[in-house]
């Protein structure tokens, strides 16, 4: 037996498991004694040596679990001061496996570097309060399904660089300020999935980048209701239509991207938010899929429009021919269908480089409106240096070891 592995203390692991409607819909383990000790060790150990409790850790606010161990240290603690709590929680999304390993099964404690104790899993009753089972394990798949979103490609690199190349002095203080706020964001989804949690610094720039990006947002989603017409003036330089297109379009994913770090910072710091920061984030990239609907569609439109100006214009007379030509109001076909040529282009490119994440955004979507089975596991523990809370899924009491 290694030095990891203690000889665990009677009953150091206990569960129990909540059931809604007859079904088990989470579970939580409450472990102390020499495995607390062990395990905390370990997680300890990792942090100092790579700066996170776990590859995978992503920062969940104590208040989801705190109130419950506080709870729990009441009741089950007899020490003359409960000021340390002397449990460590792991509320688990996933009862089943709980479920399975049945009464005073011998299992191995997994932690950051791999088994750090043996010890007795008993299940327990009442004894062991339970948060409601909606609240802490909506928490907890929102925070397993949010990481689908560092999966997505958020840089945006791209279309950040078409829109450069296409900056004309008249639009640039909003152009750049659209760029600038979508690079602060990229770089602020990258440090998060590198470190799990919001630093003070990554949270001022983020409300900085949020409140540029609002109002640029909103400037160019109302170019893009007037894109069409733009389109079929051709005084109107196809440059600035299809610069508009591009920023319209930015603008949307970033967008996705500020309320998808919105329900990441709830998580962290405002719990009670959760829901209603996943609501907008639903919400927004239904929106974003609308628009980019139509911003990738434009030059159909564009067609169907010169296609009926043609045809109407094959049915006039003579007459009302030569009025328009002395008028200067004649419509020039062959320029019409080579902006829409290069409208066209441009959305082939659109597609081709971001059609991808799009699809992905849906599917984010869709997982934030189901329940979905992991192995996650919300971690608490106090100690003299605080409360630590953190979610994993590399974290786990495991029957089979």
């Amino acid at each position: 037996m290694s030095d990891n592995e203690l000889t665990p203390t009677p009953h150091d692991v206990q569960f129990t498991v909540a059931t809604r409607d007859g079904q088990p819909t989470q579970g939580l383990i409450a472990v102390t004694g020499r495995t607390r000790d062990a395990l905390i060790a370990s997680l300890t150990n990792s942090l100092a040596a790579t700066g996170k409790y776990t590859p995978d850790a992503r920062a969940v606010s104590t208040q989801v679990l705190g109130l419950t161990a506080s709870t729990a240290t009441a009741v089950a603690s007899t020490a003359a001061s409960a000021a340390i709590a002397p449990t460590l929680f792991m509320a688990t999304a996933n009862p089943a496996t709980l479920m399975q390993l049945g009464s005073g099964v011998g299992s191995a404690v997994m932690g950051a570097g791999g088994i750090v104790a043996q010890a007795p899993f008993i299940p327990v009753a009442a004894s062991m309060p339970v948060v409601a089972p909606l609240a802490l394990m909506g928490v907890v798949n929102t925070a397993v399904t949010m990481r689908q979103f560092q999966a997505v490609n958020t840089k945006l690199d791209t279309l950040a660089n078409t829109l450069t190349n296409l900056l004309v002095r008249a639009d640039i203080t909003q152009i750049a300020g659209l760029i600038a706020a979508s690079k602060t964001l990229g770089d602020i989804t990258e440090e998060y999935g590198k470190l799990g949690h919001f630093t003070p610094s990554m949270t001022a720039r983020f409300a900085v980048a949020e409140q540029a990006l609002e109002a640029v947002a909103r400037r160019q989603e109302l170019l893009l209701l007037s894109a069409e017409s733009r389109a079929l003036d051709t005084g109107t330089p196809i440059e600035d239509v299809i610069r508009d297109i591009n920023a319209a379009g930015l603008a949307y994913i970033t967008e996705v991207q500020m309320h998808a770090l919105h329900v990441a910072l709830a998580l962290q710091e405002s719990p009670a938010l959760v829901t209603k920061r996943t609501q907008q984030l639903t919400e927004c990239i239904a929106h974003t899929n609308d628009r980019w609907s139509e911003l990738k569609n434009l030059s159909e439109r564009v067609k169907a429009t010169i296609s009926s100006l043609e045809e109407s214009d094959q049915k006039k007379s003579w007459g009302e021919r030569g009025k328009e030509l002395l008028s200067g109001s004649t419509q020039d076909f062959p320029a019409l269908k080579e902006r829409r040529e290069k409208i066209l282009e441009n959305e082939k490119a659109l597609i081709d480089e971001h059609g991808s994440k799009l699809e992905a955004f849906k599917e984010l979507s869709q997982s934030l409106c189901e329940q979905q089975e992991s192995r996650a596991t919300l971690v608490y523990w106090r100690d003299d240096a605080g409360e630590h809370s953190f979610l994993t899924e590399q974290l786990s009491i495991d029957p089979s070891r």
